[in-house]
């Protein structure tokens, strides 16, 4: 199976919360991919629609975001396009919508089968500036 290089999204819902935008993450250096799986295995109940408290959910949530830093925020802005390498950690920042708005729609695409002799950086590495 072909795994897709680039993840992308746009968002489509005009006049929204800009924080209900996306985030790329770092995994902290004294956090493992261990220590993320049983983070993500912590989440399933949520994930299948089990009920949860809220008190439990923001637990869990906060167990999970203490795994990772913050490297890039992407606000959510009317026909915003972002692309991003699907290995990134990634998320989005807040579900919050105001009663009355629209609710957080986005259009999310996966690009695969990338064929090139070589990369853009591979080909600006390449030249020899002044020489």
């Amino acid at each position: 199976e072909v795994q897709p290089e680039l993840a992308g999204l746009i968002y489509l819902t005009p006049d929204i919360e800009r924080d209900t935008g996306t985030s790329l993450f770092n995994m902290k250096k004294d956090k493992t991919l261990e220590d993320w799986d049983k983070t993500i295995g912590a989440r399933k109940p949520l994930n299948k629609g089990d009920t949860v408290s809220e008190e439990e959910n923001e637990e869990k949530w906060e167990k999970h975001r203490s795994c990772f830093i913050e490297k890039v925020r992407f606000e959510n802005i009317y026909n915003r396009l972002i692309m991003y390498d699907t290995r990134e950690f990634h998320g989005v920042n807040s579900y919050y919508i105001p009663e009355g708005k629209d609710d957080r729609l986005t259009l999310v695409f996966f690009i695969e089968g990338i064929r090139a002799n070589k990369w853009p950086l591979q080909r600006v590495r390449e030249v020899s500036i002044g020489g």
